[in-house]
């Protein structure tokens, strides 16, 4: 799942006007969040804007979740976390993106302080002996939510003390996959080859997770797409330099700042990966989109040619495109500012399944409350 938590430092009356100053008020809005994670349960999160992440994580979510989380740079105190259920993931690695660094081919318009994060997890699922297949499934929620079921088992058992799965956030940094060209997802430690018979059997299958929040402003949509495709890339990157061009599952959630109808979301969801910047010029993309870095995923043509931009996932696809009459959900922000839907879970549809969305308020209900924080 994935959530914009409205870090303390953003949140302004103006925006919020009719709003009770008390659900402002970020000691009540983080009681509440943790009460409605617990109820929830969701297996892997997302959370963009938190600020005090750890103070947040230690008072709330601790007791059934571990978490990786990456400051944005410069003056900003929030950041972006993921967080997952310890009874079933065990953490391998992460990675920061720093967004920043467009700025150094694209210019200062692109540096506006903003992070993304990877981190690759093992899902463990008990698996008995006499087995033959069996399938994994990982669930979330939050401001948006799904429960997506593995397409592909895997089908090698292998013995796992499920206890040795839990680490702290002190030890999240250390990898089972360091120093490991192209690791295999079947590739154990010594902990793992030494279990006795008397241990369970658990069936291990690598997910990957990346969020980030890609910058607000409106006029800024070159920015948006820069920062989207270097999210894109840098995870398949990731992937690439651990398990060659093995296929692990990817999910890719988090605040895009986007509306469906955007270039941006049809980038993101083509089942080509690639968009047409000849066809969305009009929106300043066409202009400002530089095409002399990274031209892996770029064709550089005559302007008498169509120019495209493309992004190495090629079947990526939003769990909520369904949720409304065939069509994303009306909104997953509600502010006198604004109110449409900026926040999104992608997957790969040929080895994740959605099973089950959470629903959202209804227009109504929000329409009563006025603006929601």
């Amino acid at each position: 799942g994935t959530f914009n938590l409205l870090a303390r430092d953003y949140v302004q009356q103006g925006y919020y006007p009719t709003t009770n100053k008390k659900f402002l008020n970020w000691a009540y809005r983080s009681t509440k969040l943790g009460q409605n994670i617990h109820y929830v349960k969701p297996d892997i999160l997302c959370v963009q804007e938190s600020q005090d992440f750890y103070e947040f994580y230690d008072q709330e979510l601790a007791t059934n979740y571990d978490a990786v989380y990456e400051q944005r740079p410069g003056t900003r105190e929030d950041g972006c976390g993921i967080l997952w259920r310890r009874d079933m993931f065990k953490f391998v690695e992460e990675e920061r993106i720093e967004l920043n660094d467009l700025g150094k081919t694209h210019g200062a318009r692109h540096e506006q302080d903003c992070v993304g994060l990877i981190t690759l997890l093992d899902l463990f699922q008990p698996h008995s002996s006499s087995s033959s297949s069996s399938s994994s499934s990982s669930s979330s929620s939050s401001s948006l939510a799904s429960t997506v079921e593995a397409s592909a088992s895997n089908p090698t058992g292998i013995k796992y003390n499920r206890s040795k799965s839990a680490r702290t956030i002190d030890q999240i940094r250390n990898s089972p996959y360091n120093n490991k060209d192209k690791a295999s997802p079947m590739d154990v430690d010594s902990e793992t080859q030494n279990a006795t018979s008397s241990e369970e059997i658990w069936i291990r299958q690598p997910v990957c997770i990346a969020t980030s929040h890609i910058y607000w402003k409106p006029s800024y949509t070159d920015c948006k797409l820069q920062q989207t495709r270097l999210l894109l890339s840098r995870t398949k990157q990731f992937l690439t330099s651990r398990f060659g061009k093995q296929n692990i599952p990817v999910i890719i959630c988090g605040d895009f700042n986007v509306s469906p109808s955007s270039g941006i979301y049809q980038y993101v969801t083509s089942p080509d990966g690639k968009l047409d910047l000849s066809e969305i010029s009009a929106q300043g993309l066409g202009a400002r989109c530089s095409t002399d870095d990274q031209k892996d995923y770029i064709a550089d043509t005559p302007k008498h040619i169509k120019a495209f931009i493309f992004h190495p996932f090629k079947n990526l696809r939003s769990a909520y495109d369904r949720y409304n009459n065939g069509d994303e959900p009306e909104f997953t922000t509600y502010a006198s500012r604004h109110m449409g839907t900026l926040d999104y879970i992608f997957y790969q549809p040929d080895m994740l399944q959605p099973t089950r969305l959470l629903s959202l308020p209804s227009k109504t209900i929000c329409a009563a409350i006025k603006n929601l924080p």
